[in-house]
């Protein structure tokens, strides 16, 4: 048995200026995909996915597409499409290298990424880590007891991911499920080809953060969508505002790898402030009113607060000096059902075993 485990992330600076060319700071955070892949011996593919009400369902490969033995309902052929792309797209590049894959047992294992026993999704990251977990589990399937090679495997992930979500993304979310700890990443070239900047990087010292979950979910297309549209109707503004972020984000990528930690802490206020003008300008509720009231309470102790990726809800970060602070700050937030997490950065990327 294959065994492929990839950690969810929450990015701490640069979201949206990324995807113009900004450096970003991201954390692999300790919530994982986990995907095991098993030879099947009776020639058969199998999928399960408890976590997703997915019992084990099997299918078979014909002309590079799969056709599932037994038909399915549409509400578990909805819950199997981005497992059915991610699939197809890596037989197809497996195949190109002349090699194949052969009918096997997959079990897939995101219910950490999930808020305890619910069906409210966490936004951290899973369907990259998933895609990185998946990729790597087939990968190694196929080419047994062979070292798992993090470049070939972020370049995978990262274009399979692109073509199942129908969308052009930074890579920043593949790239801390693939390499594990803080990194900081940045696009180097919009081409077809991309060259990528992604390195370990750090948070000063002295400072701690604590991941708040908000409670809301958002969805992370819909709001990169409404900005996208703002771009295109209104570039003037947006390259305005834009301009700003960019600047903000090298500093605050700068600060971190100088370790200092004034300038750091101020770019992520400045940062904050200046998502909060894109959301008002493209009319994205990026910095959402439970956002808004976070950073209200943090501010109130001294903390700094931003959200963590698009917005909209899932999670912001605090920032603070002090970690006492930590526990002044728990019961203001309780009191509208705010939590933080006991979220931690895992060192490592991708782990793949074979058993």
């Amino acid at each position: 048995m294959i065994q492929a485990i990839a950690p969810g992330k929450l990015v701490i600076c640069g979201e949206y200026a990324v995807l113009d060319g900004a450096p970003a700071i991201v954390g692999a955070f300790n919530r994982y995909a986990v995907v095991n892949v098993s030879e099947n011996r009776q020639g058969n593919f199998s999928i399960e996915s408890p976590d997703f009400g997915i019992d084990r369902i099997f299918f078979e490969i014909k002309d590079g597409n799969i056709s599932f033995l037994n038909s399915l309902p549409s509400y578990i052929l909805s819950k199997l499409t981005y497992f059915i792309r991610l699939f197809e797209i890596t037989l197809k590049e497996i195949r190109e290298l002349g090699s194949e894959i052969y009918p096997s047992d997959i079990t897939i294992d995101t219910k950490s990424f999930f808020k305890n026993s619910s069906s409210k999704k966490l936004g951290l990251g899973s369907s990259a880590a998933l895609a990185v977990s998946l990729i790597a589990a087939l990968r190694r399937s196929v080419w047994k007891n062979s070292d798992t090679d993090n470049q070939e495997l972020f370049k995978a992930a990262h274009e399979a991911h692109n073509k199942t979500q129908g969308k052009n993304g930074s890579g920043i979310d593949i790239a801390a499920s693939v390499y594990g700890g803080i990194r900081r990443f940045e696009v180097l070239s919009r081409a077809e080809k991309k060259d990528y900047k992604n390195i370990p990087d750090s948070i000063p010292e002295g400072i701690y953060y604590y991941p708040v979950w908000t409670g809301e979910a958002a969805s992370t297309p819909n709001m990169m969508q409404t900005v996208g549209d703002f771009r295109e109707n209104n570039p003037k503004e947006y390259y305005r505002i834009m301009q700003k972020l960019f600047q903000e984000a090298i500093s605050a990528a700068d600060s971190a790898s100088g370790n200092n930690q004034s300038g750091f802490l101020g770019s992520i206020e400045n940062y904050y402030q200046l998502l909060k003008e894109l959301g008002i300008r493209s009319g994205t509720d990026i910095v959402s009113e439970s956002h808004l009231r976070i950073h209200g309470i943090a501010d109130k102790f001294g903390c700094i607060y931003k959200p963590s990726g698009a917005g909209g809800g899932d999670f912001g970060l605090i920032f603070t000096t002090d970690p006492d602070n930590v526990n002044r700050i728990k019961p203001e937030l309780q009191k509208f059902s705010y939590e933080i997490m006991d979220l931690k950065v895992t060192d490592h990327g991708i782990l793949v075993k074979e058993f």
